[in-house]
């Protein structure tokens, strides 16, 4: 949906471009949407740091990068 992206992207030109996402930055949509769109080449990822597998195994750990995400999201 390139076309529909750039659309929606000049009604608000100037605006930085972040794209969120509770998985490590290697495991989510992130890498396919800059792979494929230019309109995410230059825009900021909020992630969980690169990582071999989606989840830390530790609960206080995940719940922990979780708040980190829900923090820098909202800041």
């Amino acid at each position: 949906p390139a076309a529909q992206i750039a659309d929606v992207l000049k009604k608000y030109k100037g605006a930085e471009v972040v794209w969120a996402q509770e998985e490590a930055e290697n495991n989510g949509a992130w890498q396919y949407l800059t792979s494929r769109f230019e309109h995410f080449k230059n825009a900021t990822v909020i992630a969980r740091k690169i990582a071999a597998s989606p989840a830390t195994g530790y609960a206080k750990l995940h719940v922990k990068e979780q708040q980190a995400i829900l923090d820098a999201v909202f800041a």
